[in-house]
């Protein structure tokens, strides 16, 4: 009689701000690792969520990866070395950065076909030398030493570049405004205001508080079928044919598995001869081989080889069961899934209980006394700047929400808004000065379009707030 047939509930392990758009717990120095390092040859490139499905991957050439690079870069043009909070907002907007061009590319193929014409000429226009002329030998040479492979894979990244450059010229870069609509945008995008801040990090509060054991007893109780194990051996190679020699050698004798995994597996594992005993889906090195362990209802059997990412997986799935005590589960696994579950109510409870405690220490003129972090931004800032830093160098938080800016352009100078509950925590801010444009650019702008370009970029973060909103997006913790 086979074993019982287990799938596990899929899981979006936590992230130190609780929420996908917000800082991740992602260790920063192993982000940039996978981003420096060339992870082709290990294990694989990590996979940091997913839209709809389709994963985003820690990589330099993926679109996180090449946000991720090029925003330090742009930091470092202004004399900013990025310090640990700055490369967490870095993270963040790569992040969003991902997830939109996914979801743009989705909506490009539904609605934009390129012919096959217009992509050959594209790639043709690559060869034209600085002359102007067109290198015929030059393109020759490149069709005859690249693979099939290598050609489609221009070919696909030409043709999903010219159906995102044109679905963006259509929603975002074709906006018409009337002179009146230019001056006050202009003076919108053009006035700079100065703030105080005091904040409370509701997120990491929350993130750090210890749960009674009793708590998580209970919880691992009443939802052990999520906590599902499966007990592997596991080889990683990155070349074809050697997977499929020591998978045939391996059908035939089953014992020689430690032995090969030490000598040829790339991961680490092959310190313990390929052997992880009883790990849960987010302990697994790949998600897909985690997908194909969990759906086989055979044990003590050798998998088929499993490709994810250009890595081969040779496993040996020895068995399946569910874990009789919590003991059982790695303590990290256990607080993921149980704030995963529990995220919302934890903490919408802690932010109700965090602003009425900043009410009554504005009431008492002791708000630094509550645990709160006083920001003062170092220099004025624009309606939707990028980034805000104060004089120490630390980025304001919370920037990423999208009332952020709302909040403080729409409050008098010289107030003090009332408490106001962000992704991550709360706050109270005070407007401290205000610096208009002056009126000669306001008339200037009439007869430009520069003034146009906020305008448009607005109207793309609203699209891509609202494609996110309906969006399954997910974000994983690679800790």
């Amino acid at each position: 009689m086979s074993k019982p047939h287990y799938v596990p509930k899929k899981k979006n392990p936590i992230v130190k701000t609780l929420q996908w758009i917000a800082i991740s717990a992602v260790s920063i120095l192993l982000i940039g690792y996978f981003l420096i390092i060339d992870t082709a040859g290990t294990q694989g490139t990590p996979v940091i969520g997913s839209v709809d499905g389709k994963p985003i991957y820690y990589s330099r050439d993926s679109v996180y990866g090449r946000s991720y690079l090029q925003l330090i870069e742009n930091y470092k043009s202004f004399g900013i070395e990025p310090n640990e909070i700055v490369l967490e907002y870095i993270d963040t907007l790569a992040f969003r950065t991902a997830v939109r061009s996914i979801l743009l590319e989705d909506l490009a193929k539904k609605n934009i076909n390129v012919s096959d014409e217009f992509i050959v000429n594209a790639m043709k226009s690559q060869f034209v030398g600085t002359n102007g002329i067109f290198n015929q030998a030059q393109y020759d040479n490149f069709l005859r030493q690249s693979t099939q492979s290598e050609k489609s894979k221009v070919q696909k990244d030409i043709e999903n570049s010219i159906q995102i450059g044109t679905i963006e010229s259509e929603l975002f870069n074709k906006v018409k405004t009337s002179n009146l609509e230019k001056i006050r945008e202009t003076a919108k995008v053009n006035t700079k205001r100065n703030i105080e801040m005091y904040y409370i990090d509701v997120a990491s509060m929350v993130a750090n508080k210890e749960i009674p054991q009793e708590d998580m007893e209970n919880f691992f109780n009443a939802n052990k079928t999520n906590f599902v194990q499966a007990n592997i051996s596991l080889i990683a190679v990155d070349e074809n044919a050697l997977a499929r020699e020591l998978h045939e050698t391996l059908s035939t004798n089953i014992a020689l598995f430690a032995d090969l995994a030490t000598t040829n597996s790339l991961h680490p594992s092959k310190e313990m001869g390929g052997k992880f005993g009883y790990i849960t889906e987010a302990e697994f090195p790949s998600l897909k081989v985690s997908e194909i362990v969990f759906s086989e209802s055979r044990t003590n059997i050798l998998l088929d080889i499993i490709y994810d990412n250009d890595i081969a997986y040779i496993v040996h799935l020895d068995n399946i069961k569910v874990p009789d005590a919590s003991s059982n589960v790695l303590a990290s696994v256990l607080m993921d899934e149980y704030l995963s579950k529990n995220i919302d109510t934890l903490l919408s409870a802690e932010k109700e209980n965090q602003v009425n405690i900043l009410k009554s220490a504005m009431a008492d003129n002791s708000l630094l006394g509550v645990g709160a972090k006083y920001y003062k931004n170092a220099s004025p800032f624009y309606y939707g700047q990028d980034r805000i830093l104060d004089a120490d160098n630390n980025l304001i938080p919370e920037l990423a929400h999208p009332d952020f800016y709302n909040y403080i352009f729409a409050t008098e100078v010289g107030a003090t808004t009332d408490v106001i509950k962000f992704d991550n925590g709360v706050a109270v801010i005070k407007i401290i000065s205000e610096i208009k444009p002056s009126k000669e650019s306001l008339m200037v702008a009439a007869d430009t379009k520069a003034d146009v370009e906020g305008l448009a970029n607005r109207v793309e973060s609203q699209w891509t707030d609202n494609a996110i909103s309906k969006a399954k997006v997910k974000r994983n913790d690679l800790n």
